[in-house]
């Protein structure tokens, strides 16, 4: 695997990050838990699920997620 490789799963998993770090700072919270801990949603909350582009849903791009499995 090379510098770039890893260069390349870096920016991903530093993308994802900020992901989780935005949807904490406009909510305070994981929505997508609200069920789960008995927790009532707010409409933007509800607005946010119904999008279904969820943050923790998002997977490493196929050209990335073949070096989590090749050993």
């Amino acid at each position: 695997m090379s510098a770039l490789d890893f260069a390349e799963i870096f920016l991903t998993i530093a993308a994802q990050a900020r992901g989780y770090r935005d949807v904490i700072a406009r909510f305070g919270r994981h929505p997508h838990r609200n069920a789960v801990l008995g927790r009532r949603s707010t409409p933007s909350e509800l607005e946010y699920l119904a999008n279904n582009h969820l943050v923790h849903k998002r997977s490493m791009p196929n050209d990335l997620s073949q070096f989590l499995y090749n050993t």
